[in-house]
């Protein structure tokens, strides 16, 4: 088929719909069916609970979990529906159709919401790889992100439905040839989501649209405002300023990383390793012979997860570019771990590699690291935490111009 994007009918024209209001009804049935069972259970072991609790046996008490776990679901579910109620289907209107890989994704999309009361807004284009795998009965689903880019947009006035005022956010991004273009679901596909929220969270606003993508050369029909993309640039290079506290002294210039940006992520990995180490320790009171099972699966995985999170939320590395030398030293909570130096002879560059991921509902945000390429074939971490590809692209062609070491690119 020459237009591809044409089989699959969300996708016929270029207006194109979010799945808030599918993602509403999946919420408020897991909150009903969650809500149900667990009220059902404990119900049902009242009586059984009581004696439990009264002979001494607490660790009965982590089934209240299942309950509280409903409470948080049926909460975001009434979000979700005030948001819903309050925005409406908000569909993305592209510009061009489809989108160019090899050329530009751009379009808009307008809020019920008066421009002054608006405030700022961030948008983000993911390619994302998914797979399924079967394994007996179970199907599992996995996302990887293949390539990410913020994207630069302008908010303007505008009028919505009963000429009531509005606000339009328009986004526009040059794609790079070679990508993969959109793919029909299956067990291996890749598929592109764009991303567009408010930054005040007063505003709440938060949609997602999967786009069509196609290799094409095809240019939006008009550019953004000249503004819009000085602000966005000069916004990059606050971030990455603040990222990395870049600052040129004597003796070099010199980079400190911290686990800022990946602060939220640590802490989920400090508090759910906590959670389950403490089930683990809860279970050795228990005598019955497969409680030792539960010890040492609940017990280890939660104790990785706790260091890992504990060594995320300490860790710190600070970087001195020389002329003639590369030296990183390592810290946690303030304590030193180690120093590394090395000459500017062994090295080839600068590149940058995936590490790990955060996902929170359909927004997912993918970390970069920033490596020295040795001419061995070996590399030395030089930086983490960083957020998005974009970014990371950004902050090695700003070091490599202030420092001379050619940039590499993605390994």
């Amino acid at each position: 088929m020459s237009q591809p994007w044409l089989s699959r009918k969300e996708w016929s024209s270029p207006t194109i719909n979010s799945h808030v209001k599918s993602g509403l009804w999946v919420m408020w049935g897991f909150s009903l069916i969650f809500g149900g069972v667990s009220s059902a259970v404990l119900i049902a072991g009242y009586d059984e609970l009581s004696r439990k609790i009264a002979g001494g046996d607490y660790l009965v008490l982590l089934v209240f979990l299942f309950p509280l776990a409903s409470v948080f679901l049926l909460a975001q579910a009434i979000k979700l529906t005030r948001n819903w109620r309050r925005f409406g289907a908000t569909p993305f209107h592209m510009d061009p159709y489809p989108g160019a890989i090899g050329g530009q994704m751009g379009g808009h999309v307008d809020l019920g919401i008066p421009l002054p009361d608006a405030g700022e807004f961030d948008a983000t284009l993911v390619l994302f790889r998914r797979t399924r795998r079967r394994s007996g009965n179970e199907t599992r689903t996995s996302d990887s992100v293949v390539w990410q880019r913020k994207v630069p947009l302008h908010a303007e006035a505008c009028r919505v439905k009963d000429g009531q005022r509005g606000t339009r956010v328009r986004v526009l991004v040059d794609v790079p040839e070679g990508l993969q273009a959109s793919e029909v679901p299956d067990s291996d596909y890749h598929y592109w989501r764009l991303s567009v929220k408010a930054l005040d969270k007063k505003v709440a606003f938060n949609r997602s649209w999967e786009l069509p993508m196609f290799p094409s050369t095809a240019q939006a029909s008009s550019p953004l405002p000249v503004e819009a993309h000085a602000a966005f640039e000069d916004r990059q290079l606050s971030e990455l300023e603040q990222l990395t506290e870049i600052t040129q002294r004597p003796d070099g210039l010199w980079l400190r990383f911290t686990p800022g940006n990946t602060r939220k992520l640590h802490t989920m990995l400090t508090l759910f390793g906590a959670i389950f180490f403490a089930i683990g320790a809860g279970m050795t009171q228990v005598s019955d012979s497969m409680a030792w099972l539960f010890v040492l699966v609940f017990g280890g995985f939660g104790l990785l997860t706790l260091l890992l999170g504990l060594y995320g939320l300490g860790k710190e590395l600070r970087v001195r570019i020389a002329p003639e030398t590369v030296m990183t030293k390592r810290f946690w909570f303030g304590m030193a771990l180690s120093t590394n130096e090395l000459a500017r002879s062994e090295i080839e560059g600068l590149s940058i590699d995936s590490s790990s991921s955060m996902s929170s509902g359909e927004e997912v945000v993918q970390y970069y690291k920033l490596k020295l390429r040795l001419k061995s074939g070996k590399d030395k971490s030089l930086g983490f935490g960083i957020d998005g590809y974009g970014k990371a692209e950004k902050l090695a062609e700003h070091l490599s111009m202030l420092t001379g070491l050619p940039f590499r690119g993605l390994d």
